[in-house]
């Protein structure tokens, strides 16, 4: 059972692991965030649909190989991620390898942004994967052609892994609008780490 509690994360930020209390702010923050208004994660140029169905957020947020963090402000979510111990579809060896940690979902308010927190949650999700989750290696996936989200992880010594796969059309994610999209991946190992 995943416990909820707060952690910090940059600047004094509380984090906190979400629940499935949290389903319809997290389906409204996500959904805004990917498709629907101005944001930095804003995939609505290359792909049409919701980012994710009710049902599939709920199944998520039940599931124990997945953990949502949450940023609140007054009682209002207001950013999120999720951190996946599966290492299900990525470049991994071996499906289900350990130690790796896949960071999915990273959306901020629209409204919010610029104000430090999707760094901060990033940084709180890191740090949150190394020691709770004993990560030796991160991973990120985007679509390939984000090119200001590429950079945004190259800052942070993000570095691609050389995997990449197909969009998953047909998964309720939406529709790709550029054929023969793809979905690449990026990685960063921990320092002293081993590959997976």
């Amino acid at each position: 059972m995943k416990a909820r509690g707060q952690h910090r994360g940059k600047a004094s930020m509380n984090i906190e692991v979400a629940d499935i209390s949290d389903l319809d702010p997290l389906y409204s923050l996500i959904n805004l965030a990917y498709r629907e208004q101005p944001s930095w994660t804003r995939e609505n140029s290359l792909v049409s649909g919701i980012r994710i169905s009710r049902v599939a957020l709920m199944e998520m947020l039940a599931s124990e190989q997945l953990t949502f963090l949450v940023c609140r402000s007054i009682h209002q979510i207001v950013g999120t991620i999720c951190l996946d111990t599966g290492c299900l579809d990525t470049g991994c060896l071996e499906s289900g390898a350990d130690h790796c940690v896949t960071f999915s979902l990273f959306a901020v308010s629209p409204e919010r942004q610029g104000q430090g927190i999707g760094s901060g949650l990033f940084t709180g999700a890191e740090q949150y994967a190394i020691t709770e989750l004993e990560a030796r290696k991160l991973l990120v996936n985007i679509l390939s052609p984000q090119s200001e989200l590429e950079t945004y992880y190259l800052r942070r010594h993000y570095l691609p892994s050389g995997f990449c796969h197909p969009f998953p059309a047909g998964n309720n994610v939406g529709h790709p609008l550029i054929e023969g999209m793809l979905i690449k991946q990026l990685e960063k190992s921990v320092s002293g780490a081993q590959h997976c």
